[in-house]
């Protein structure tokens, strides 16, 4: 799905457009892939020594227990879920914001820090920006392939959207998915 800042449609107008365009193409391999396909961590609970391991781009990474920061380069998202809200999590969410600003130091430009926690209207900044693999149909997609009581929990927790969801997108183009 279209959700790199370079190809997504959440740019507010054609100056936006041509600022990525020229950040894209003045930009090394590392920069230019971010633009494109901007990575997505969860983070482990550990304040000491955080781990990021990465998930997929979808709107189902979005688990309550989970803490996730997507880097978008010009911004960076954290996102706690609803069991790891608790000030109990405050010093992890301040060391991975901590270590995220040291790794994007000399990025141009700087790129802006948002926090927000599941259930949080900001917090449709990060959900904007996600594959919507609920939309998914079963067997193919991950929601359609869960259980009927985990699945219907799943898709009242999303907004409704007019968005594509990657399988949903390939079949519009009439491109068959290999089993």
């Amino acid at each position: 799905a279209s959700t790199g800042p370079l190809l997504g449609s959440l740019l507010n107008d054609e100056d936006d457009y041509d600022v990525i365009r020229q950040l894209f193409l003045n930009s090394g391999v590392d920069d230019a892939m971010r633009l494109l396909n901007p990575p997505f961590f969860s983070v482990s609970l550990d304040p000491e020594n955080p781990q990021y391991s990465g998930v997929g781009l979808d709107d189902v990474s979005l688990a309550g227990d989970r803490l996730l920061l997507l880097d978008h380069h010009t911004n960076i998202f954290l996102w706690s879920g609803s069991q790891v809200s608790g000030a109990e999590h405050d010093a992890v969410r301040a060391r991975v914001l901590s270590d995220f600003r040291g790794w994007t130091s000399g990025r141009f430009p700087a790129p802006e820090v948002m926090a927000f926690v599941e259930g949080d209207s900001m917090a449709r900044w990060l959900v904007a920006r996600l594959n919507p693999a609920h939309r998914d149909a079963a067997p193919q997609g991950l929601v359609g392939s869960m259980a009927g009581a985990v699945r219907s929990m799943l898709q009242t927790h999303f907004s409704p959207t007019d968005d594509d969801s990657f399988l949903q997108w390939m079949a519009r183009i009439r491109v068959a998915l290999p089993d």
